[in-house]
């Protein structure tokens, strides 16, 4: 979707992750094989910077509660609580 080669991301990402915009959770199983396999989840660090660049705001939010951006706003701000614990 963004139209650059697959091998440029890896590079993006760091430079995201070095500037504090992104992190990045490594995959999680039951077992090795699964978490071996699995892709890393990465996420915005701050949920109300990508809540504001979209053009969101908490009444909208509130409106669409069920939404699966709702849902990842709400585990972006949980993962970053977590981490900072």
């Amino acid at each position: 979707e963004l139209n650059i080669p697959e091998r440029s991301l890896p590079g993006y990402l760091n430079a995201l992750k070095d500037v504090f915009l992104i992190d990045v959770l490594p995959a999680w199983g039951t077992n090795l094989t699964r978490r071996v396999i699995s892709k890393p989840k990465v996420f915005l660090q701050d949920p109300a910077m990508a809540a504001s660049s979209v053009g969101v705001d908490a009444e909208s939010l509130e409106m669409q509660i069920s939404s699966s951006f709702t849902g990842g706003l709400l585990e972006s701000f949980v993962a970053t609580e977590l981490l900072k614990q």
